[in-house]
């Protein structure tokens, strides 16, 4: 009877491999908090192509909704904004669209909201964003230049812009309620 045992340790030395790989990647893109990243004015923000204290590169995309106006980065111009990335096909888009919908209407006159969708069709996600009660623009980016123009790897991702249209701090991952109104004060506070 041969033993496996050769075998069963490369295997499990592999794996292990794998994993440490695995971990080191999730730190990597996400910034070691997980999730929300505001480090250094000199760093990229983790899972993006933006850098801290610079401006967000500019854009225009058609609007998800029939007959509006295209949407554009000159949309928040001196006033703080927060941009949504998002698709109807993720799941963590879809729980945070309320939140975000909730928070805007809140913020009203304050903070600019703007959302960009990443590789949908318009009559795709508009149930979803009408669900929501969405009534902050929403631009559409099926082949997603807006998205790679960003330098995006992961949806949801928010990016947070102050009036002076730089780069706040970047959020991957579903927003939740309490993270947005940290976010939102410290945007209304900067002068």
């Amino acid at each position: 009877m041969r033993s496996n045992a050769p075998a069963l340790t490369l295997l499990v030395g592999t794996s292990a491999a794998v994993v440490a790989l695995a971990v080191t990647a999730v730190l990597v893109l996400h910034g070691p908090s997980g999730r929300t990243t505001t480090g250094d004015h000199s760093a990229r923000e983790a899972g993006t192509s933006l850098v801290l204290g610079t401006s967000p590169p500019s854009f225009q995309a058609p609007s998800v909704v029939p007959g509006q106006a295209p949407v554009t980065s000159a949309a928040w111009k001196g006033r703080p904004a927060v941009l949504n990335f998002f698709a109807s096909w993720c799941r963590g888009c879809a729980q945070e669209l309320p939140v975000l919908s909730r928070a805007s209407a809140g913020a009203a006159g304050r903070v600019v909201f703007v959302g960009v969708d990443a590789d949908d069709s318009g009559r795709v996600v508009r149930p979803l964003l009408h669900a929501a009660h969405v009534r902050y623009p929403v631009g559409a980016d099926p082949d997603d230049a807006v998205t790679l123009r960003y330098g995006l790897v992961d949806l949801p991702t928010t990016v947070f812009i102050t009036r002076r249209d730089t780069v706040a701090g970047v959020h991957v991952g579903p927003l939740t309620r309490p993270v947005l109104d940290r976010w939102l004060a410290r945007l209304t506070a900067a002068a």
